[in-house]
């Protein structure tokens, strides 16, 4: 648990069995990531090809740091919000662990989502 802590700074708010599991999802083989890589469940053939969804409210939260690829990864973000013409797109100065790192800003995410799906108001842009 102390390794993972100095590793990521961001585990020093959890509870020592919570970061304890976390570091042992990072060290399998089956982690999202290599599904991710192994399947390319996010690409962006398999977004240009999905049906729209009209007015869902969605919100897309892309971390600033962490991807290697990030000029891909941005385009399939992009495609993310253009799948709903109700979408936000916000670029949080986090780690990949945007719920971790900034709760907050994931929390009005959420609520932002529920507000407009509740009372068929567009996102605030």
């Amino acid at each position: 648990v102390p390794l993972s802590r100095s590793m990521a700074p961001s585990m020093n708010y959890l509870p020592d069995d919570v970061v304890y599991r976390l570091a042992l999802f990072e060290v399998e083989e089956d982690t999202l990531q290599s599904k991710i890589d192994t399947h390319d469940i996010f690409s962006n053939d398999r977004l240009s090809n999905a049906r729209p969804l009209g007015d869902l409210p969605i919100v897309v939260l892309t971390s600033t740091q962490g991807l290697e690829t990030q000029e891909d990864w941005d385009a399939v973000q992009q495609n993310l919000v253009a799948l709903s013409t109700n979408s936000q797109w916000i670029i949080v100065d986090s780690s990949h662990d945007i719920h971790i790192d900034q709760p907050q800003q994931v929390a009005d995410a959420v609520m932002s989502v529920i507000a407009s799906a509740r009372t068929g108001a567009p996102l605030a842009q």
